[in-house]
């Protein structure tokens, strides 16, 4: 009752936890001291899961902005759009070609931007929307006051659960690369052209010495369709006896850049005399890559050598039989003036 028993119990074994304090009372103490236990075991929780998502936000934050920064230096025009064919966002490019901020397009769509072939572009996004396919558009639009062509790459979007959310759209300015095809075509059509009407055969091989290219005079003399000629080997046109001539030609002109020969072609006249020249082609860094070469019909020409030679040859025997009878005159005369003075002796 002294509370020395107490006293000494303390300073031995120390001073109990809830000495003083009734049942009640600690059960009120332990069950705060647990809610409290419990409230700041929340409270880390929550801050490390704080932590956590604003480290992961601040990575897809800066993630976003790379490829915000990349997609917005390319050179492209970049534009996405919701299954309602409006605008969510789109690249500098883009902005820049319709005058206006990348963010103010969320919402619009292509009425807002275009009165020429809007319907058309909208009929190329619902069609990949609903093929589910990524497809390649040429389409045109006007910019800056000038209508430019445009090659446009088209791929529907989905979401994580498969969910069919938009379409994404790439495209460039191809205007000027196809004014040059258009002009290189019309330029190809003109030397077709060209090329048809000269009589010589005309032709480009490859480095293994299959047919290319050739004119009209080349089909029209062995009398074969383009078809026919599509990778068909020179040789395949020579006679037989002088593709050896020409193979050895062949490999002169890859040696020395040119080469002249005369050889017999396959026609549907027959076996004609071609005098053919060639040269050998180079790329931009100066490799072998083919042959091109003409060839004149010289059949004819050597058919009227062959009779002038004839004729020079007839011409030289009658002139020797010309001498020879000039000489037996002489002889002859010079006889009978010999007979004439035996004659008269006689």
């Amino acid at each position: 009752e002294s509370g020395e028993y107490q006293i000494i119990y303390d300073k031995w074994f120390g001073r109990r936890l809830f000495a003083g304090y009734s049942q009640d009372e600690v059960f009120i103490i332990a069950i705060a001291a647990v809610s409290l236990s419990l409230l700041i075991a929340i409270m880390a929780g929550l801050l490390l899961y704080t932590r956590g998502i604003t480290s992961v936000n601040r990575a897809l934050v800066e993630s976003e902005n790379k490829y915000r920064t990349l997609a917005d230096e390319l050179p492209e025009s970049i534009f996405l759009k919701d299954i309602d064919l409006n605008y969510v966002s789109c690249n500098q490019r883009y902005a820049d070609s319709l005058g206006i901020k990348p963010e103010e397009i969320a919402g619009k769509s292509d009425y807002d931007f275009y009165q020429e072939n809007v319907e058309d572009y909208r009929a190329g996004d619902r069609m990949v929307m609903e093929l589910g396919e990524t497809r390649e558009f040429i389409e045109s639009c006007v910019e800056d006051g000038k209508k430019i062509i445009i090659n446009t790459i088209k791929t529907p979007v989905y979401n994580d659960a498969g969910e069919l959310k938009g379409v994404l759209g790439i495209f460039w300015d191809i205007t000027e690369e196809r004014n040059i095809k258009d002009r290189l075509a019309n330029t190809i059509s003109e030397y077709n052209a060209i090329t048809a009407t000269v009589p010589d055969i005309m032709f480009k091989l490859d480095n293994e010495g299959n047919f290319t290219w050739w004119n009209e005079s080349l089909e029209r003399t062995i009398d074969l369709q383009s078809s026919s000629l599509k990778n068909e080997h020179i040789l395949n046109i020579v006679v037989e006896q002088d593709r050896e001539i020409v193979d050895q030609a062949m490999q002169a002109t890859i040696k020395n850049g040119y080469g002249e020969i005369e050889a017999r072609l396959c026609t549907h006249n027959g076996e004609l005399i071609f005098n053919i020249n060639g040269a050998k082609l180079l790329d931009d860094e100066g490799m072998f890559i083919g042959f091109v070469g003409s060839g004149r019909d010289v059949s004819k020409q050597k058919e009227s050598e062959l009779q002038q030679q004839e004729l020079q040859h007839q011409l030289i025997q009658a002139q020797k039989m010309e001498a020879i009878g000039q000489l037996t005159g002489g002889i002859a005369h010079d006889f009978n003036n010999m007979l004439a003075v035996i004659l008269g002796y006689g």
